[in-house]
């Protein structure tokens, strides 16, 4: 077993929202004990959405590995990689040997886990929800950062809003428009919403429950995004939000470098053998 834990940095702002009340979209929080034993909200992105921008980089280190340029896969090979499949099909007899085989074959399913050929297969990897660090959470994260100079998690959150301009109102468009009965009205669409700070702080952790070196591998070149400052998370990536990259991590930029070739080489190595068991799976 395989503990790991980081500090990570907001390169933008931060909008992993929870809800929406009226145009307010409101940050995910969960409730934390503080070391004086007060209970505050603190802002969190949850380990599922962490867990799945591992998945999407291991889905598209895997595929880039054993496609060619006009191959194709199926639907079901699709959601089954980067969605984690659906519950579907006939169940067959499983073994030990048949799982060992499939992980071989897909990697994939061996650290994330998955729904396919009616079974669900568990996944070797434990993600952790990455907690704001803040002087409410700073006794939780790693011993190196916790005198970081720190405020309270309420400091670290703004609220913005936007506001998006009718283009049907726009002159320029007059002539060529034809008026409807349906929003002649609408000029302006003001919305919303909370945000952490640009250069706000994060603890998080994971853990492989594995001593496959195959995966241990597979985990350190998916890595590579948050190790390289490209990893993305929450809303409104398209409009600079949710970049983030590491301070304080277990894993170095060489390591991902050096896992990456290694999962490569398997990859190709079993090429054909991959190909055929996307070609099965039913998900």
């Amino acid at each position: 077993m395989i503990k790991s834990n980081f500090i990570l940095r907001a390169d933008t702002p931060i909008a992993h929202h929870s809800e929406t009340m009226g145009n307010m979209s409101v940050l995910m929080r969960e409730l934390v004990r503080c070391e004086d034993g007060e209970l505050v909200r603190v802002p969190i992105i949850t380990g599922d959405a962490m867990r799945n921008r591992i998945r999407s980089e291991v889905g598209n280190l895997l595929l880039s590995s054993i496609l060619d340029d006009g191959d194709k896969i199926s639907a079901e090979a699709i959601r089954f990689i980067f969605s984690g499949g659906v519950l579907a099909g006939k169940q067959a007899h499983h073994s030990v040997k048949s799982w060992i085989e499939a992980v071989r074959c897909w990697p994939g399913l061996g650290l994330l886990g998955g729904c396919c050929n009616g079974r669900i297969w568990p996944g070797a990897l434990k993600v952790d929800d990455a907690v704001m660090l803040c002087s409410e959470t700073k006794h939780l994260a790693v011993e190196s950062h916790r005198d970081e100079n720190t405020k309270s998690c309420r400091a670290y959150i703004e609220e913005v809003q936007r506001v998006r301009m009718d283009p049907a109102n726009n002159p320029q468009f007059e002539s060529i428009q034809v008026k409807t009965e349906y929003g002649d009205d609408i000029s302006l669409m003001p919305r919303s919403f909370e945000q952490a700070c640009r250069g706000s702080l994060w603890i998080w952790s994971m853990t492989l429950v594995s001593d496959d070196k195959l995966l241990e591998d597979l985990l350190k070149a998916a890595m590579m995004p948050l190790l390289s400052g490209k990893f993305t998370v929450g809303g409104k990536t398209a409009t600079g939000h949710g970049r983030m990259s590491m301070v304080s991590a277990e894993i170095t930029a060489a390591d991902s470098v050096e896992a990456r070739t290694r999962v490569t080489s398997h990859m190709k190595a079993n090429k054909e053998d991959a190909i055929a068991y996307l070609k099965e799976v039913i998900a």
